[in-house]
């Protein structure tokens, strides 16, 4: 009677484990992910559309678009 259960305990658990290594989902391309809400939303908004917390800022000295996380632009050092 343990060995049946046994099996099916292993069985069960390879079948699961077949299943969840076999997702060919590739994570989306040019997304980001909102800092508040969690939302995955598209690199190039300056705003979530979800709750509406700024996701980017333009750096005072160059001009380009920042991640409002980063405390020094990439682009000019500022």
């Amino acid at each position: 009677m343990m060995l049946i259960f046994w099996t099916i305990v292993i069985i069960t658990f390879f079948i699961i484990s077949l299943r969840v290594n076999s997702c060919n989902c590739k994570p989306k391309e040019n997304y980001a992910i909102c800092n508040k809400c969690g939302e995955s939303i598209e690199e190039e908004y300056n705003y979530c559309p979800s709750c509406k917390t700024q996701i980017k800022k333009q750096c005072d000295n160059c001009g380009m678009k920042i991640s409002t996380n980063w405390r020094h632009c990439p682009y000019c050092d500022n």
